[in-house]
């Protein structure tokens, strides 16, 4: 898979402490995939909210993508207090 050139990712993801951002998929997809020109995705992650002390605003998700070429990125953070959810 080292070799693969693009990619499209479609995920929902239920973390635990914090959402999936542009530092997880710098770190954990793109610096392993050598050769990879093109990479569309559309990730969806659901926290709950039990005692956080520092909530993600979109400012901070937008930041952590700044390191992407040619991106056309677009985040939204949404909080559901009377759910519990994020």
């Amino acid at each position: 898979m080292i070799n693969l050139e693009e990619l499209d990712l479609h995920l929902v993801v239920y973390c635990e402490k914090r959402f999936i951002d542009g530092y997880d998929l710098k770190y954990n997809i793109i610096n392993n995939l050598l050769q990879l020109n093109k990479f569309v995705f559309n990730i969806r992650s659901c926290l709950p909210l039990n005692d956080q002390v520092y909530l993600s605003s979109n400012e901070d998700c937008q930041l952590s993508f700044n390191g992407f070429k040619n991106k056309k990125i677009i985040s939204c953070i949404d909080y559901f207090p009377d759910r519990k959810k994020g």
